[in-house]
């Protein structure tokens, strides 16, 4: 948030579209988008939940750092991170093949962000490391659905039912 209102103080020069006429400059896209997010309950929803979601997943080498001395096992920062990696990619791959949700992305993003957040939090109050690992791959296909819901226009994702078909920000 504080990068984009930072972007509002850039000198920036207007785009061009293929054509070479001239549009808005930059910094009214940005206005434009920022008003978008206030009007939009849907993308707010998206975009704040998913934004303070990235603190905790952020945490996360930290943490598992600080389990794998708690541990005493050296080995468990990078396992405990690969076990979080594997679950992620499993879950990604099994989504691009059979997506299990297409409807109202906030609340989508919402729940994945439970489904990562608390087996996680469960996997910091183990006595096993074994039982950690398995916590900490356990939400990794979590973000799958709310990784989806986020990419960016034309990257293939299906708009979801919530957002209308006009939204400049969903991929038709």
């Amino acid at each position: 948030m504080v990068a984009g209102l930072v972007m509002l103080t850039l000198p920036l020069e207007p785009r061009t579209e293929e054509s070479g006429r001239s549009t808005r400059p930059r910094r009214a896209d940005l206005a434009t988008g920022l008003l978008e997010l206030v009007r939009n309950p849907p993308l707010r929803a998206v975009t704040w939940s998913s934004s303070a979601g990235q603190i905790g997943v952020g945490a996360l080498p930290v943490l598992t750092a600080l389990l794998a001395q708690q541990y005493g096992a050296g080995w468990a920062a990078g396992g405990l991170m690969t076990a979080f990696a594997a679950g992620a990619l499993a879950g990604s791959l099994i989504y691009a093949v059979r997506p299990w949700t297409d409807t109202h992305p906030e609340r989508v993003v919402l729940g994945c962000l439970a489904a990562t957040g608390l087996p996680l939090a469960l996997a910091a109050a183990q006595p096993a490391l074994g039982v950690t690992t398995v916590l900490s791959y356990w939400p990794g296909p979590a973000p799958a659905p709310s990784s989806a819901r986020c990419s960016p226009p034309g990257s293939g994702t299906r708009r979801p039912r919530s957002v209308p078909r006009s939204s400049p920000w969903v991929p038709g």
